[in-house]
């Protein structure tokens, strides 16, 4: 009873969907999701290590290979709540956590929407041939799944996962993250995750097995000013190292 119990809903086909109570925010897909490997093989999500390469879709609609980030997040004891969208005439489909973001429209891949927010009729991406096909959204439901991961790509690329098209955040962040995330590791990302965690509320669970939990009041406040100022002393050692 309680996972049909109504908070929210978008319409879809005439009907609304509702997502159930307690549902986890993190965007995030089961461990049980696939992705390619550059050398063309499937892996499940939960397999994925920091520094493979994966499918991913790029900005201008055409398709490549990104770098899987130490940013990405994976959590595989834990049991959520996912949207699943069935694609007409697909024979597809891709479960993700309701806050979980893929590029829709008629063109890939510059507008995305959260899986909530999308609706019966609207068109979504997938990989075919290996080309960038459009498919309409046919069905929404809801499942249960175990695990929640997202992996997160170092340069800015869409992931493909179970064989459609989809984003780790909005349009403009993952714009954003294209130049900051290869930026941070290669700095400071240890420090960054400090960041992560005196400006998140919620727990971080990383690809690498490391667990941050939150940090409040002064805490978050230190953590913040070390971060900076470790950065800044980083920053202006790889300056002077290349000027060597």
């Amino acid at each position: 009873a309680a996972f049909l119990t109504q908070v929210q809903a978008g319409q879809v086909a005439g009907w609304s969907l509702s997502w159930p109570l307690g549902t986890n925010k993190v965007p995030c897909f089961p461990s049980d999701a696939t992705v390619t490997l550059e050398s063309d093989a499937r892996a499940r999500v939960d397999s994925l290590r920091a520094g493979e390469r994966i499918l991913v879709a790029l900005a201008d609609g055409s398709l490549s290979f990104d770098t899987v980030s130490r940013f990405s997040l994976a959590q595989s004891s834990v049991t959520a709540h996912f949207v699943r969208l069935h694609l007409s005439g697909a024979h597809a489909e891709v479960r993700m956590t309701p806050t979980h973001h893929l590029p829709v429209g008629p063109k890939c891949c510059g507008r995305v929407k959260m899986a909530k927010d999308v609706i019966h009729g609207e068109i979504v991406w997938l990989v075919k041939g290996g080309s960038l096909v459009p498919s309409i959204v046919h069905r929404l439901s809801y499942v249960v799944g175990s695990g929640l991961h997202n992996p997160l790509m170092r340069r800015g690329g869409f992931p493909v996962v179970d064989g459609i098209v989809t984003s780790s955040n909005t349009a403009p962040i993952v714009a954003r993250n294209s130049f900051l995330v290869p930026f941070v590791e290669a700095v400071c990302p240890n420090f960054a995750r400090l960041v992560v965690a005196a400006t998140n509320p919620k727990t971080m669970h990383y690809i690498d097995g490391v667990v941050v939990e939150p940090f409040r009041g002064a805490l978050a406040f230190i953590a913040l000013s070390l971060a900076s100022l470790v950065a800044i002393r980083r920053t202006h050692f790889v300056a002077m190292r290349k000027r060597v």
